[in-house]
């Protein structure tokens, strides 16, 4: 064996296995110059997934928030990127984390 490979024991059918192998889909990290595949917008309101240090980061970055007892919160709509758009090293620092969007391109908090 050479590259990157794994051993899976199982009893299951070969057939079943073959087809929970294709199902499988690994995130991938959003990183710069990676082109996104949907236009990704965070909705306004309270963004309880970055800590409240990363506040003036964020607002560097040109997200419009405040901070409000503690919670980054976000005082209006932000588009993080547009579909088919390369991602800037300032966009995938917003995107820290894969985000848990929906068809529509939202930002399900």
């Amino acid at each position: 064996m050479k590259g990157q490979c794994g051993l899976l024991f199982t009893n299951r059918p070969k057939k079943q296995v073959i087809e929970w192998a294709q199902e499988c889909e690994e995130i991938e990290l959003a990183h710069s110059g990676f082109v996104t595949p949907q236009t990704v917008e965070l909705p306004e309101g309270p963004l309880s997934q970055f800590p409240h240090s990363m506040e003036p980061q964020l607002r560097q970055l040109g997200m419009p928030t405040s901070l409000q007892k503690g919670v980054i919160t976000l005082t209006k709509p932000f588009r993080i990127c547009q579909k088919d758009e390369v991602l800037t090293p300032e966009q995938a620092q917003i995107q820290p984390h894969p985000l848990d969007v929906d068809n529509n391109g939202c930002y399900n908090t």
